[in-house]
């Protein structure tokens, strides 16, 4: 008698935890390449060498120049996360390089 194989089955709260999780990453992915897009744009532009004391008008009166290159600097290190190679270890115990944009491009899939 052959052996039955049994297939695991996720729960409807599994299901759904999943889908928000996957939903979350294409999100971040989409985000990921707008704002590299933007990135490209203000240093095409010059905007991340403006003096400190630029005022910035209206709806953007918040905005200074110290806190973009701030951002601008956590932009780098947020593609460093989702760029450098994470090692992990298969169920055989063979180590496996992952880039972590690419693992979310692939479930995304």
């Amino acid at each position: 008698m052959a052996d039955e194989i049994i297939t695991p089955t996720l729960t409807t709260q599994q299901q759904n935890a999943v889908s928000r999780w996957v939903k979350a990453l294409g999100d971040l992915k989409q985000a990921a390449f707008q704002l590299k897009e933007a990135r490209a744009t203000l240093d095409l532009l010059g905007v991340s060498a403006v003096p400190d004391d630029t005022v910035f008008p209206g709806d953007l009166n918040h905005v200074t120049a110290p806190r973009i290159r701030a951002g601008l600097i956590a932009m780098n290190i947020l593609d460093a996360a989702l760029i450098y190679p994470a090692q992990i270890k298969d169920e055989a115990g063979t180590v496996i390089t992952i880039l972590p944009l690419k693992a979310i491009v692939d479930l995304l899939r």
